[in-house]
């Protein structure tokens, strides 16, 4: 990988650690049904398991796989814009 290549994988593994680790602060801050926390920490699962798949490819087509796989499987809202 060269110095300029977006290196995605240690960037979102690194934010899904940070998740982890705040999970039960984001769920309780969560007013309306109390699993926020729960969902990042799966959505962040998902799209850190993308990027391990597609390691080899553009970070654009990185993002790309791992919205394609978001959007096959919404669980819930946290993930919606």
């Amino acid at each position: 990988m060269s110095p300029s290549t977006l290196d995605l994988l240690t960037m979102f593994k690194a934010a899904s650690r940070s998740l982890k680790q705040n999970k039960e602060a984001l769920n309780q801050a969560d007013d309306y049904n109390h699993n926020h926390g729960d969902n990042m920490v799966a959505i962040f699962r998902v799209i850190t398991k993308a990027m391990e798949t597609k390691k080899d490819v553009s970070a654009a087509d990185q993002l790309e796989y791992a919205s394609q796989l978001l959007r096959q499987n919404p669980t819930s809202g946290s993930a919606v814009a």
